[in-house]
C-alpha cells in the first residue's frame, strides 16, 4: 500500500452479522481485522447482532436480529424500520469516513442510510447464497436473491468477495463486484508445532496407528456432513473427528464412539483448541459446496495438514489439486474415497502436501490483508468524493424509488416465508 495512504487514519464503521462469541469464518476474519485496524490507530466502531461482542475492544452498536424459515439455525440481521432508525442515528452521530458492511438482509438499510447521509459504503459478500439455496431446497428463490443483490449494488460504492471463483459466479449473475479481498491466517497460532499426541489419541479413542481426518465448522445441514461421514467411513482405519457445534450436533453426537470411528462431542471451540486439533490431524476434510473461500482450509494449510474438499467455488481458490490437497467432484464421492486412501497409505505424500500448504499461506498475515482492505477503502472513498457533485434531485428520486422496490422485495419475502411455513406446518 502506498505510504501516503498508510499514514492517513480513518474513522471506520464495520457491520458483521458474526462476531465472537459466534464462531465461524466471518467472525474470526472480522475480529482480526477490527483489532488490526485499531492497533494501527484507526478509529473503529462496529454494528453487531451481539449484545456484548467478545474479542474486540471498540465501540459497538447492537442491531435487532431475526431467523429465517429457510435457514432457521443461523441468526440474521433484521430488515426492520427500527434497525434503519438505529443505523441512521449512529451514522449521523459518528460520521465515519467509510462504512463496510457484510452482505445480509440489512445491506439495503445501510445502503440507504449511507446514501442519504453522504457516507461512502462498501460491502463484502461472504456466503454463496445461491448454492446455499440449492442445498437447503429453495432454489426457486435464486432469481429473488439475484434481484436483491443487483439492486443493493446500486446503493454501494463498491462490492467485494473473498475468492476469484465466487467473483466469477457473481459476474455471471450480473452482480457488480470489482474486488477480491485477501484472507489472513494466523501462521503463529496455526502451526505444525501445535501437534499434540494426547489430543490425537483422544480423537481416535486410543488408537495409535489410525489415520485422523478432521472436519472443523458448523454442524449444520448445508455442510453435507452425513455425506462426508459416508465416504470417510468407507476407508478402513480412518477416524473422523467432527469439531464444532450447530443444529445437527445432537444427531451427530449419537454417532460418537470407537465402533463408528466418529468422534463428536459438540461444543464451540476457541482458536487455540482448533489449532491444536488441526496440527494433530492427518487430513482436513469437508463435503460443503457453498463456501466462498473456506477459512478452515487456510488454517489447515498453516498447520501443515493436507486437505480433501469438493471442487467447488471457494475451495478451488484455496487448494492446489495434488499439490497441497485434493479436490474431488461432489457428485462422485468415490473420488474422495480414493484420495483419502492415497493419503492414508502414503506418509511421504501427506508430509509433502502439508509443507506445500504451509509455504503457500505464510505471506498471508493480518497486516498484509489489512493493508489491502485499506487500499480498497481509500479507493471507494475517493470514488465517492468524485461523484458527490452529481448528487441531484434526480438521484434522490432514484434512491427513493429503490427504497420502494426494496420494501416491495422484503414484503414479498415475508409472504413467501409465511407461505412456506404454512406448507411445512400442514405436512
Amino acid at each position: 500500500m502506498p505510504a501516503v495512504l498508510s499514514s492517513r487514519l480513518l474513522k471506520i464503521a464495520i457491520y458483521s452479522h458474526s462476531f465472537l462469541p459466534e464462531v465461524d469464518g466471518v467472525s474470526r476474519r472480522f475480529t482480526a481485522i477490527v483489532n488490526e485496524l485499531a492497533r494501527q490507530g484507526h478509529d473503529v466502531f462496529v454494528f453487531t447482532l451481539e449484545n456484548q461482542p467478545e474479542g474486540i475492544d471498540c465501540r459497538h452498536y447492537t442491531l435487532q436480529h431475526t431467523w429465517s424459515i429457510f435457514y432457521p439455525h443461523k441468526r440474521l440481521g433484521a430488515p426492520t424500520f427500527a434497525n434503519f432508525a438505529t443505523i441512521s442515528s449512529v451514522l449521523r452521530k459518528e460520521r465515519p469516513d467509510i462504512l463496510h458492511v457484510v452482505s445480509d438482509a440489512t445491506t439495503f438499510l445501510f445502503g440507504l442510510a449511507a446514501k442519504i447521509l453522504g457516507i461512502p459504503i462498501v460491502s463484502s459478500i461472504h456466503t454463496n447464497v445461491y448454492a446455499l439455496a440449492d442445498t437447503i431446497g429453495v432454489s426457486y428463490l435464486q432469481p429473488v436473491l439475484v434481484f436483491k443483490d443487483r439492486l443493493e449494488c446500486r446503493l454501494l460504492n463498491d462490492v467485494a468477495t473473498t475468492s476469484s471463483s465466487f467473483h466469477r459466479v457473481l459476474h455471471t449473475k450480473g452482480v457488480k463486484c470489482s474486488k477480491v479481498i485477501h484472507t489472513a491466517v494466523d501462521t503463529v497460532l496455526f502451526h505444525p508445532s501445535r501437534h499434540n499426541s494426547t489430543v490425537r489419541s483422544e480423537l481416535m479413542f486410543g488408537n495409535t496407528t489410525g489415520f485422523l481426518a478432521v472436519f472443523v465448522g458448523r454442524l449444520s445441514p448445508e455442510k453435507d456432513i452425513f455425506k462426508l461421514i459416508d465416504w470417510v467411513s468407507k476407508v478402513p482405519n480412518v477416524y473422523l473427528a467432527l469439531v464444532g457445534d450447530g443444529p445437527l450436533a445432537r444427531h451427530l453426537e449419537k454417532l460418537h464412539g470407537p465402533h463408528t470411528r466418529i468422534f463428536c462431542k459438540p461444543k464451540l471451540m476457541n482458536q487455540d483448541d482448533v489449532a491444536m486439533i488441526l496440527a494433530s490431524a492427518d487430513a482436513h476434510v469437508s463435503n460443503s459446496t457453498f463456501e466462498t473461500l473456506g477459512n478452515t482450509v487456510l488454517e489447515a494449510h498453516a498447520s501443515a495438514t493436507p486437505v480433501i474438499v469438493p471442487s467447488s467455488p471457494g475451495f478451488i481458490d484455496t487448494v492446489a489439486h495434488q499439490v497441497d490437497g485434493f479436490l474431488f467432484n461432489s457428485q462422485h464421492p468415490e473420488e474422495a474415497v480414493q484420495f483419502l486412501t492415497k493419503l492414508r497409505d502414503d506418509v511421504a505424500l501427506s508430509r509433502k502436501m502439508g509443507t506445500a500448504g504451509r509455504v503457500k499461506v505464510a505471506p498471508k498475515n493480518i497486516s498484509f490483508v489489512t493493508a489491502d482492505i485499506l487500499t480498497w477503502y481509500f479507493a471507494a472513498k475517493e470514488q465517492h468524493q468524485s461523484t458527490a457533485m452529481w448528487i441531484t434531485w434526480s438521484s434522490t428520486i432514484a434512491t427513493l424509488f429503490m427504497f420502494s422496490l426494496l420494501l416491495l422485495f422484503y414484503s414479498c419475502w415475508v409472504v413467501v416465508e409465511t407461505f412456506s411455513f404454512t406448507i411445512c406446518f400442514a405436512h
